[in-house]
């Protein structure tokens, strides 16, 4: 007979407490099993959406970051011009991802992009947009496939 864990609650301190606490299961591969994660003294802040219609049909205007694994990457790149960075990674190669246009930040399922465009708009201070892509990654990995 196969049991169920019990769900698991972690109460973290702090804003940078939660981050290490992401980036090491994402390291893993376990972002998944996050139900939800916030840090109430940071206040809440507003992000705006991309306009996906806008993004699809003008894609060499923004830069793309792919956090996915190593291994994902391998198995096929949903955008020929994303940077490549893995979230266990983006901490020491945020260098890499140009400022002269807005980001776009993807990974395979919404979660590791949450992470890293939060990191990434932290980082850059409000000086550039930085979109999460979330699920609607899943639309154009789909159009991959297809096409």
């Amino acid at each position: 007979m196969t049991q169920r864990p019990a769900k698991a609650e972690t109460l973290l301190r702090g804003r940078e407490q939660l981050d290490r606490m992401l980036k090491r299961v994402a390291g893993i591969g376990y972002e998944r099993q996050i139900a939800a994660a916030f840090v109430i003294n940071d206040g809440c802040i507003k992000v705006d959406k991309i306009d996906l219609t806008q993004f699809k049909n003008n894609q060499e205007e923004y830069a793309i970051a792919d956090v996915r694994n190593k291994s994902e990457v391998n198995e096929g790149k949903i955008f020929d011009s994303a940077i490549t960075i893995p979230l266990g990674e983006i901490r020491n190669r945020i260098d890499e991802i140009p400022t002269h246009k807005p980001i776009v930040v993807h990974c395979a399922g919404g979660y590791r992009s949450a992470e890293a465009s939060s990191f990434i708009r932290a980082e850059l201070g409000g000086t550039i947009n930085v979109f999460d892509l979330e699920e609607a990654v899943k639309v154009f990995q789909m159009e991959q496939h297809i096409g």
